[in-house]
């Protein structure tokens, strides 16, 4: 890209999903940075989009420590994901710990001067090892291996509850009645839901680089809005003309059997529950919105209601 060489480098993994391809979005509108889009695939149709947008692909792969330094050379800072849902991410070498604590190693070996982490709260320790939740704690524990690393600058970054999960991992089911329901171990009056549009993820981890003075001591940063029920959400979606229910169904032996990571979904729910919202209770909640606020002062996240108006348009 002409005059990127002037430009502080910003590797980001995940570069084609949900998280990176917001951080590319975001980054991409400030001037002082030139993206590294880091995907297994250079030859998938969004790598290649990525490519016709001018900025640099590379391949890596967090199970293979081999292809790491190349993806971290002369880079300034880095944003790192992992994902428990990705087949990939199994237990042992190749979990999600692992993968960042090689994707740690190989920042800290190529000077690497700002590294954010995709992070989680630590449900394990907030229940008191009650639940665990391994989405969750799994990213939370490598928080300490990312301060004990020594970088310049490093900063935690708070993925919401996807809006878009609502479409993707959380299909509604149809009813005799017609209507379309989600059901799920959890009460719909229950506000413990912290939600947003996970590709503004991507407003937030762009400030922090752009501003490391407010973000690279630690920084815990949340996206989206303080807690809301999932109730309201479909409350929301009835009043823009849809038709849908919120089922709360028991959550025991025969839900944790329906599929394949049931458990961990109402393992999540429970945590939410116990800890008084998905960030980890109230305290900590008002904490990481206002790191994030101090951060990005005029920006505003979308409502649910501006979110679903466009991504959940009613069917004819």
């Amino acid at each position: 890209m002409s005059g990127s060489s002037a430009k502080k480098v910003i590797v980001v993994f995940g570069a084609t999903g949900a998280q990176g391809g917001g951080v590319v979005k975001y980054l991409a509108a400030n001037d002082d940075f030139a993206i590294r889009a880091i995907t297994r695939s250079v030859d998938s149709n969004k790598a290649v989009a990525l490519i016709a947008d001018g900025h640099q692909v590379v391949s890596a792969d967090l199970n293979k420590p081999e292809t790491l330094p190349a993806a971290f050379e002369g880079a300034y800072g880095a944003f790192v994901v992992t994902s428990f849902w990705d087949p990939t991410s199994v237990s042992g070498e190749n979990s999600e710990k692992a993968q960042a604590q090689r994707a740690i190693s190989a920042a800290k070996a190529a000077g690497v001067q700002h590294f954010i982490w995709s992070t989680l709260p630590n449900s394990k320790k907030i229940t008191e090892g009650k639940l665990e939740v391994k989405h969750f704690s799994d990213k939370a524990e490598v928080d300490d291996d990312v301060i004990a690393a020594g970088f310049k600058y490093y900063s935690f970054v708070y993925p919401p509850f996807y809006y878009q999960n609502l479409g993707t991992m959380m299909v509604p089911y149809p009813q005799e009645d017609g209507s379309k329901a989600w059901m799920f171990p959890i009460s719909q009056s229950a506000k413990v839901v912290n939600a947003g549009d996970i590709t503004e993820m991507g407003a937030v981890v762009a400030a922090a680089f752009a501003k490391p003075e407010l973000s690279g001591s630690g920084a815990r940063l949340a996206v989206g809005h303080k807690a809301i029920s999932f109730g309201q959400m479909v409350e929301t979606l009835n009043e823009q003309g849809h038709n849908f229910e919120w089922i709360q169904v028991p959550g025991d032996e025969k839900w944790d059997a329906m599929f394949s990571g049931a458990l961990e979904f109402r393992e999540m729910f429970d945590y939410w529950v116990m800890a008084g919202s998905y960030y980890g209770g109230k305290e900590a909640e008002a904490a990481y919105f206002e790191s994030t606020e101090k951060l990005l002062p005029d920006f505003k996240f979308k409502t649910f209601a501006e979110w679903a108006e466009y991504n959940m348009p009613v069917e004819e």
